[in-house]
């Protein structure tokens, strides 16, 4: 018996990997504005962990707008997307009075918990 397929309606994606260091975090944001556009469109939650933390810094530089994580990330939560990073991260790295991205807060691991246990799919980069 085929069954009928359930649209996602909500993705958290959890990065992991440093901003620059690999192309994972930008394979992560695009594949997060597409979802976002897409139809019907999702609810994206992006939980920055690790390395990845760097990914929510205030003032990246890049060559372009398109290679600009921090751009793609204002441009998630322009889109209404919940952006959190991990705040033990932050403190092992020495961050956690970095400047930030307007929209991206300190998260914890009970908060990462909720939204893995009230999403429809759960994505790691």
């Amino acid at each position: 018996m085929q069954g009928t397929l359930r649209p996602v309606k909500s993705v958290t994606i959890v990065l992991n990997d440093p901003g620059y260091g690999t192309d994972r975090p930008y394979n992560a944001l695009r594949l997060a504005s597409a979802l976002q556009e897409g139809d019907p469109p999702c609810r994206v939650r992006v939980f920055l962990m690790g390395d990845a933390v760097n990914v929510g810094l205030r003032g990246q530089s890049a060559p372009s707008d398109d290679l600009n994580l921090g751009r793609r990330i204002e441009g998630l939560i322009s889109r209404g997307a919940e952006v959190a990073a991990c705040g033990l991260c932050l403190e092992l790295r020495g961050l956690a009075g970095a400047s930030w991205i307007e929209g991206v807060r300190i998260g914890s691991m009970a908060e990462l918990a909720s939204w893995v246990a009230t999403s429809d799919q759960v994505l790691t980069f």
